[in-house]
């Protein structure tokens, strides 16, 4: 039976349950909950109230937190009227090109549906009058490989790509040999500056624009990053890209790339990372349930400048505190790498 209900859903190969994020696909999971708000401050309230009340309740565990942000768009940024349908009787309007509003029995126990007839709810009938029922699967979007397809287009047609295809459309290499940047600035000493890791070692460097196979999975670049370091070690240059004109290289706005002509990225350190088990159970649990990941870790020289950063202040640590006060665990910063789990 499990058999022909996964062949139904199309749940084999990559969509396999094995396949999913921890812990969909496992027997963990035993209540879902879902805060719906008028306003983000009072779902926020709700949210910190109701992780409060859990936390109180012996062996209740968070395994799972995840903000939808119900904003009307999907997460390639465009507004979906298909999988958010306006429901009659809401008060909302359709989009255009969306056809009338969808039956409110659809959603609601006990109302008519697109039948015309209420659908069957549970006995007794307070159970199902005014209910709803709830299937729950979280997709991975191939959002890069949308934006790919829609940059081809577009290029076919002569048309301009807007900034946001153009940086989700790059080609999907291997994870190692790419170079990774801050973005936002942040204070260096006496000055400002954007930190960046560049492969420096010979067997990184050697990844560098690198494919990954179209059928590597959902897991790849873990699996990859997992696979390369269980024999190799790596090394990368640290690099520092000094702001040296405050309108061409912005500190508030950091969409905006600061021109290599007029600041170089100069090599400041060199970061070694040893071979190692990258994923083991024991390293995964620990950054999931203790650790909590800040760009204010930092030195008071090294603090992080502009709104993005700001925000990511308020909002780093917020979440932090929903997740070890639900989990029970208390947050702990290691003073060593030797306190990581082999």
């Amino acid at each position: 039976m499990k058999t022909a209900r996964a062949e139904r859903l199309r749940d084999t190969g990559v969509n396999a349950p094995r396949n999913w994020e921890f812990p969909f696909g496992t027997p963990r999971v035993h209540v879902a909950v879902t805060v719906y708000a008028a306003t983000e401050d009072d779902w926020r309230a709700e949210v910190a109230a109701y992780g409060k009340e859990l936390g109180e309740v012996p062996g209740v565990r968070l395994l799972s937190h995840q903000d939808f942000a119900a904003d009307g768009y999907n997460v390639f940024g465009y507004r979906d009227g298909f999988s958010q349908p306006v429901v009659e009787g809401s008060g909302a309007e359709p989009l255009p090109g969306d056809g009338r509003p969808i039956k409110a029995g659809e959603f609601v126990l006990g109302h008519p549906s697109e039948t015309g007839v209420p659908l069957s709810v549970p006995a007794p009938d307070v159970l199902g009058r005014n209910g709803t029922y709830v299937v729950f699967r979280k997709y991975h979007s191939h959002v890069a490989a949308f934006n790919r397809a829609a940059a081809k287009a577009l290029t076919r047609m002569g048309r301009p790509l807007p900034p946001a295809v153009e940086t989700l459309a790059a080609a999907n290499h291997h994870i190692l040999g790419e170079t990774f940047h801050s973005m936002a600035a942040l204070r260096y000493g006496d000055h400002v500056a954007k930190i960046s890791a560049a492969p420096r070692s010979a067997n990184v460097r050697a990844l560098t624009g690198r494919p990954v196979e179209k059928k590597a999975g959902e897991s790849a670049l873990r699996d990859l990053v997992v696979d390369f370091f269980a024999h190799n070690s790596a090394e990368y240059d640290i690099r520092a890209q000094l702001c040296t004109d405050i309108d061409r290289m912005p500190v508030e706005d950091a969409s905006v790339l600061w021109p290599e002509e007029l600041s170089p990225h100069e090599v400041v350190g060199v970061l070694h990372l040893p071979a190692q088990d990258a994923y083991s159970d024991a390293r995964r649990r620990y950054a999931d349930d203790v650790l909590s990941f800040s760009p204010w870790h930092a030195l008071e020289a090294h603090r992080p400048l502009g709104s993005v950063m700001r925000s990511r202040r308020a909002a780093y640590p917020s979440s932090s505190d929903f997740r070890h006060r639900l989990n029970g665990v208390d947050p702990q910063e290691p003073a060593s790498v030797k306190e990581l789990p082999a």
